[in-house]
């Protein structure tokens, strides 16, 4: 994937290497063949959805610099952007991170 997309925060911020996160992609293109590493969300997390369902492809995980990285703002106050933070749920959030883990080939150290 090379073009802009929202993605799905991972890692907590380390102290080791401030600048660095890992991401996964949301994308609403369904998967040919959904597989354990994909997740679809029950609500797309975009300011403004399309109404497709929304698919965290966690077989695609990469690790960026926080440069890379474009927080969604939706207009200006007091002339400053006003930031807003887009999350998915904690349920959603455990369903990625069993994927990535499966995404990764490594499902058989893990109990669900």
């Amino acid at each position: 994937m090379d073009k802009v997309r929202w993605v799905v925060v991972l890692s907590p911020k380390f102290l080791n290497r401030p600048f660095l996160c890992t991401v996964v992609p949301i994308s609403t293109t369904p998967p040919h063949t959904v597989e354990k590493y994909h997740v679809k969300l029950d609500t797309d997390p975009a300011p403004n959805p399309s109404g497709a369902p929304a698919w965290v492809k966690c077989d695609m995980v990469m690790t960026v610099g926080f440069e890379r990285l474009s927080a969604h703002w939706d207009g200006k106050v007091n002339g400053r952007r006003n930031y807003v933070t887009l999350r998915v749920s904690d349920k959603e959030l455990e369903a990625i991170r069993w994927a990535v883990i499966h995404a990764l080939g490594l499902g058989g150290l893990c109990k669900p």
